[in-house]
């Protein structure tokens, strides 16, 4: 009975390190997937066959710990990507800090309109005999039609945060989509700009209807009629004055500064030139003023300076 006992731990002992040589030597590449790091017989089944003396995987995790962070082994991996979808929007909010204007200007920056606002207040009906006045809540929405048909729709307590909350949204769209470029530019396809230069080639083309060219050639008969002689006859006699008026009076500026008469800015007299004697005498006067000057008397802002 004890040699029965022996002979079967010594078996079970080989049969571990037979499965354990077998695990380091057939699988050397898996050493750092999860599972084999830690124990290879739990993660691992392997089937013995005596005629090929081979051993074959049957269960493998597929996950490589070298290159994963420990978050993304042990906790949701959801969490990771809300960090990470986190930091996106921050930046793009960096970059757009005004994404109303930034649209504004896109607008401009594209040959057609790309999109249109709409407001709507949500109205609520109050119930009783009494009206409580309620602030209503106002709903912006963007509808986009390059590049492609697109709807933003957001509400807030203003008109103002609306339109706000619905641009950002927006903006952060054709960001991550590249149709828009960290400056707020337009980004298109090469077969967009080939079509955009075809149509700059091509020739403007307009079509009006019969009643509208009917309308266009009686006005042209009236001015024909009762309104181009008049302003032939205008023109003709302004003409004339100015052929007789002096070369003074035609220069593209003014009068000439010598043939200005000097008039005083508030009482609207003719101003002499002051003489030397004249500014003499005004010097003196403000000298003397200045020495009977009594700095207690007539204490001046300028004084601390």
């Amino acid at each position: 009975m004890f040699l029965c006992k022996n002979f079967v731990g010594q078996a079970n002992l080989w049969r571990k390190l037979l499965t354990n040589h077998a695990a380091s030597n057939i699988l050397p590449s898996f050493n750092n997937y999860s599972g084999l790091a830690v124990c290879s017989q739990n993660r691992c089944l392997f089937s013995h066959k005596n005629e090929r003396n081979t051993y074959h995987i049957t269960k493998l995790t597929p996950l490589h710990r070298k290159w994963c962070s420990r978050g993304l082994l042990d906790r949701d991996a959801g969490d990771l990507l809300t960090v990470q979808h986190n930091r996106v929007q921050k930046k793009i909010t960096d970059l757009f800090p005004m994404p109303r204007a930034t649209l504004n200007e896109l607008t401009s920056k594209t040959p057609n309109q790309i999109f249109e606002i709409h407001y709507k207040q949500n109205t609520v009906a109050p119930k009783g005999r009494k009206k409580v006045v309620q602030n209503n809540d106002w709903t912006c929405t963007y509808t986009f039609v390059w590049p492609e048909k697109k709807k933003f729709e957001s509400t807030a307590i203003s008109k103002r945060k609306a339109a706000d909350k619905a641009a950002t949204q927006a903006i952060h769209w054709l960001f991550i989509n590249k149709r828009i470029d960290a400056k707020g530019c337009p980004v298109y396809d090469k077969n967009v700009l080939d079509d955009i230069k075809k149509d700059f080639n091509e020739p403007l083309e307009a079509a009006i209807s019969d009643k509208s060219v009917k309308l266009i050639g009686k006005i042209w008969k009236e001015y024909e009629s009762g309104i181009k002689n008049i302003y032939e006859a205008t023109f003709k006699e302004a003409r004339q004055k100015m052929i007789e008026m002096p070369a003074v009076v035609t220069k593209d500026s003014t009068i000439d500064e010598e043939l200005k008469q000097h008039v005083h800015p508030v009482y609207g007299r003719n101003v002499p030139p002051a003489t030397k004697a004249a500014l003499e005498r005004r010097d003196r006067a403000l000298t003397r003023k200045f020495k009977a000057y009594d700095e207690d008397l007539t204490p001046l802002p300028i004084d601390e300076y």
